[in-house]
């Protein structure tokens, strides 16, 4: 009876170990797609911008940053913003939403990079106007009261 409970311990504990391991496994790639299929209400500002100019005014103390090749934000049909500042290594991608009665647009960052990594992590920009458009050239400007003091941020970009 001994004899049997183990040989039947024995072929339950070889079963299990080799009907648990894998030979293969196919990895999950998220990749950076529109993750809509709703297309936006204006297709006024679509289209992969390089950013040229970021100022940044806050407490009396101004900020530029001069683009290089390759900073660019990426405005899909799909809502979808997709940016990348090559200084720092910044990237990110976000989800935007453009106001056709004030032209108006914000967004809400998905992904961004710190110290390298890239990040999974919420956060809104400050809602910006579209001041100029055109074939070639786009100009965004932001201009908020913050806990911090008045803040004025132009973003200028080129096709």
């Amino acid at each position: 009876m001994k004899t049997l409970l183990l040989t039947v311990a024995i072929a339950l504990i070889t079963i299990t170990i080799f009907s648990c391991g894998k030979t293969s496994v196919t990895p999950t790639v998220v990749g950076k797609v529109d993750t809509s299929t709703t297309l936006v209400g204006s297709t006024l500002i679509v289209g992969d911008w390089n950013l040229k100019k970021d100022s940044v005014f806050l407490n009396g103390v101004n900020n530029v940053y001069t683009g290089v090749d390759g900073d660019h934000f990426k405005f899909t049909k799909y809502s979808n913003l997709y940016i990348h500042i090559t200084s720092g290594n910044l990237i990110d991608t976000a989800i935007y939403t453009l106001s056709s009665l004030n032209l108006q647009v914000s967004w809400t960052n998905l992904y961004y990079s710190q110290n390298g990594n890239v990040v999974s992590g919420q956060s809104n920009s400050f809602p910006f106007i579209v001041t100029t458009i055109d074939d070639h050239n786009m100009v965004l400007t932001s201009n908020v009261s913050t806990p911090g003091g008045q803040r004025y941020e132009q973003l200028t970009f080129t096709k």
